[in-house]
């Protein structure tokens, strides 16, 4: 089970649902403290996704990993009830009562069975049967109207290539070491360092 952990601060705007609210907080707070609003405002929102996005990514993982786990477990529950089944025709044993659970014992199975069903064989395609029967008259073409649902307009994030960064400090809390040249670079991603 590999998950690599990634440091990361979060932001209020990770759980609070008045998205402008805390954008209009964001914002104030950015002036008071004479920073530039524009690439604070963007950066606050980058991370902010980058942080669920991780986030999501994660639970993910945790999801995908449980249900190998519950694989094992339903595997070995199907393999302890046939394997038992051998286990108590080897003691010539049918039922076995206990103190806790009222008894095990072998149930009856069923032979595997063979059905045959009689199912409709075209020898002509799908197409040559719909001009057959639009030619004889027994059908025709429709006009059908579907609507989509509108998709309303969303924000795209955009890393930003930078060559050699140095390091960079805003209030003493990041750290980014030097970042080899055309990589992608997001001073929120802390994984590898």
């Amino acid at each position: 089970m590999e998950n690599n952990l990634t440091l990361k601060k979060h932001s209020t705007l990770e759980e609070n649902p008045k998205v402008v609210e805390v954008l209009n907080w964001k914002l104030q707070a950015l002036e008071e403290e004479a920073r530039p609003l524009e690439e604070g405002i963007a950066d606050y929102i980058g991370f902010t996704l980058d942080n669920l996005q991780q986030s999501i990514s994660s639970k993910k993982f945790y999801i995908e990993e449980l249900k190998k786990l519950i694989k094992k477990d339903e595997v070995q529950t199907e393999n302890i009830k046939t394997e038992g089944v051998k286990f108590l025709e080897q003691m010539g044993v049918e039922k076995l009562r206990g103190h806790i659970v009222s008894s095990v014992s072998i149930s009856k199975g069923k032979e595997s069975q063979t059905k045959e069903k009689k199912k409709l064989k075209y020898l002509v395609s799908v197409e040559e049967i719909e001009e057959l029967l639009i030619t004889l008259g027994k059908a025709e073409y429709e006009t059908v109207t579907t609507e989509t649902k509108p998709i309303p307009p969303k924000l795209r994030v955009t890393q930003r290539r930078i060559k050699n960064v140095e390091v960079v400090s805003t209030d003493g809390d990041l750290y980014v070491p030097n970042v080899p040249d055309d990589e992608t670079f997001n001073p929120y991603n802390t994984s590898g360092y």
